[in-house]
């Protein structure tokens, strides 16, 4: 039994914007992939449930249909998004929580036709089991490179005006 957690409505043609290519990832290989893919599908997504969320090693289930509401020249899909039940979990899940998404990203061509625009990323870090402490260790990482640049940086400029004097030294004594 699967539960539906996402849903949403892509381009798939890059003359009309971004395409996301929902169906190239069929296995996870790492955390750093799982989270970065689900990040773009909830960034799309028309609707959320709380009462679902996903965690690295769940089981998924993706279906997805030709959806042509702006006619048939723009070729879109919508998908639907699900995770198979863990063990011991019931199939009763709690739709009354689920809520529409009232600004999804969409695709460049949706925008000019239907004017808006996206909003940024307004869902619960919840949804994602163990999203937030990822988060956490990208920032420390990005945190750990910046100041290692940061050093390198000053390293490099420090070189550089020494190098300078002496050329400038150099130069003095030669004329």
């Amino acid at each position: 039994t699967y539960v539906v957690f996402a849903g949403m409505y892509v381009n798939t043609q890059t003359k009309h914007g971004d395409v996301f290519n929902y169906y190239k990832y069929r296995n996870f290989s790492n955390k750093n992939t799982f989270y970065k893919y689900f990040e773009a599908v909830f960034d799309r997504s028309v609707f959320y449930n709380p009462a679902v969320n996903i965690a690295y090693g769940d089981e998924f289930l993706t279906l997805s249909t030709c959806y042509y509401p702006m006619g048939m020249d723009v070729d879109t899909r919508f998908v639907l998004f699900a995770r198979k039940l863990r063990k011991g979990e019931s199939a009763k899940i709690d739709v009354s929580k689920a809520y529409i998404n009232k600004s999804p990203l969409y695709f460049k061509y949706y925008y000019k036709v239907n004017g808006g625009k996206w909003a940024g990323r307004k869902w619960s870090k919840s949804l994602m089991q163990g999203y937030s402490k990822w988060l956490k260790e990208q920032d420390a990482k990005k945190t750990s490179s910046s100041d290692k640049s940061s050093t390198k940086d000053t390293t490099a400029k420090t070189t550089t005006k020494a190098t300078t004097t002496k050329k400038a030294t150099t130069t003095k004594k030669k004329t």
